[in-house]
């Protein structure tokens, strides 16, 4: 996974884990962002539910409140661009997953 200099930092800053980033990759929602960068986030309830049980699975080895409220922005080539946490859901008429 490729990480800009600018993510790194905000990942330091908002105390992003990279598991919550890993685990977003491979589960989340993904929602057109502008300038061909792509948002992925947790914005539906079968996503949600995936992930919770991913989590039962992994007998609670990843914090899940923070996978739920975090979300990261990709360039057209995969460099995650920068993470925050999520306090509004995104438009639903923009998910795909």
């Amino acid at each position: 996974m490729n990480i800009s200099k600018h993510a790194a930092e905000r990942i330091q800053q908002r105390a992003i884990n990279i598991q919550a980033i890993e685990i977003l990759m491979q589960f989340g929602d993904e929602i057109q962002g502008g300038s061909k960068a792509r948002i992925i986030c947790v914005d539906s309830k079968s996503t949600r539910n995936e992930i919770k049980s991913a989590w039962k699975e992994s007998n609670g080895s990843f914090d899940l409140r923070s996978v739920l409220s975090t979300y990261i922005v990709l360039s057209e080539d995969n460099c995650v661009i920068t993470v925050a946490h999520k306090k509004i859901r995104f438009q639903k008429s923009r998910c795909t997953h």
